[in-house]
């Protein structure tokens, strides 16, 4: 019988898988044929903008390879953490109309909330598994 994975690897597979679905569904809604375009997209209620969804999708798609070895995924947790904190502050510092990168969208700034906060509170909550493989 195989131990469970440590609690930083489940959360940076939550994080991820959840991060890769906005992305790809962002992605395929939005589509790249022209990234700079001035208008967002609306996706699950909230106005997503292709470059978002593109970087949603880059995250949560190399997260859910990296949540197989427990140094990685801790170090992955801090890592996206406070990229999530910083995309959020971003977004209130900045004028975020609805078709930036930093949209001042309630929904998704919730989404990059939680996101944070939960990434960041994993991380500092488990340990950093020194002794752990990160293959």
């Amino acid at each position: 019988m195989t131990d469970p994975p440590p609690a930083a690897q489940r959360v940076t597979y939550l994080i991820a898988c959840v991060l890769a679905m906005l992305g790809v569904l962002g992605l395929l809604r939005t589509g790249l044929a022209n990234p700079w375009r001035e208008q967002g997209t609306d996706l699950l209620g909230m106005t997503t903008h292709p470059i978002t969804a593109l970087m949603h999708a880059a995250i949560g798609l190399t997260g859910i390879p990296i949540a197989r070895a427990a140094r990685a995924a801790h170090r992955y947790l801090w890592l996206v953490g406070g990229l999530l904190a910083t995309w959020t502050a971003a977004a209130f510092v900045l004028d975020g109309a609805p078709n930036d990168l930093f949209v001042r969208e309630p929904f998704l700034l919730a989404v990059h909330a939680i996101g944070a906060a939960t990434c960041l509170i994993a991380a500092a909550l488990t340990q950093n598994p020194r002794g752990a493989q990160s293959s």
